[in-house]
């Protein structure tokens, strides 16, 4: 899923239609070079959570590794913050009892 600065990258393609082509040329260059590194590091965060739920796999893991019960975890959600170079991670979940 690529952000919202991605598509703002590509809307300022659109601004320059009279410059002429070989700066343009660049600029889109730069501007695919730019999305690859994007995407490349989306994928990196995209494997770390499980497709069906959204958990993230190691924290759950974790999480469930460290319970008294894991049979009693229940997964709510996970969501995340991304800071390019590390991800803060939020997991819900609450614990049944019998």
């Amino acid at each position: 899923m690529l952000k919202k600065q991605n598509v703002d990258i590509i809307s300022e393609i659109n601004k320059y239609k009279n410059v002429n082509d070989s700066e343009l040329i660049n600029f889109k260059d730069i501007a695919k070079k730019e999305l690859e590194i994007i995407k490349k590091h989306q994928e990196k965060i995209d494997i770390q959570f499980n497709h069906w739920d959204g958990s993230h796999i190691n924290l759950k893991k974790y999480i469930k590794e460290n319970m008294h019960d894991p049979d009693s975890f229940e997964y709510i959600e996970t969501v995340y913050n991304d800071f390019d170079s590390y991800l803060i991670v939020k997991t819900t979940y609450f614990v049944l009892y019998e």
